[in-house]
C-alpha cells in the first residue's frame, strides 16, 4: 500500500485518519460480504458450504488482523484506552 495507508507514526504503527471515508467504506463493504456469505451458507449444499467456510475463514482472518493491528490502535487515542 502507498499513500496514507502505508503511513506509520513514530512508534511504527500504521496511521488511519479517524474520519477516513474510504477506510470506513471498505470495512462496511467487507461486513456486507460476510453477511452475504453467511446467508448463502444457510441454503448451500455440502460442497458449496465447504467453499464458503474456507472463504469466510480467509476473509475473517485478514479482516480481524487489519482491525486489530491497524484500525483499533489508530482509534485508541481518540476513544481512550478502555477495551
Amino acid at each position: 500500500m502507498s499513500g496514507k495507508y502505508g503511513a506509520r507514526n513514530g512508534e511504527g504503527r500504521h496511521v488511519i485518519a479517524e474520519d477516513d471515508p474510504l477506510a470506513i467504506s471498505l470495512l462496511k463493504q467487507e461486513h456486507h460480504i460476510f453477511r452475504t456469505l453467511f446467508d448463502e451458507a444457510e441454503a448451500a449444499d455440502e460442497q458449496r458450504l465447504t467453499a464458503i467456510a474456507r472463504e469466510l475463514c480467509m476473509r475473517l482472518s485478514v479482516h480481524m488482523a487489519i482491525e486489530e493491528e491497524i484500525l483499533y490502535p489508530a482509534l485508541k487515542p481518540i476513544i481512550g484506552d478502555d477495551e
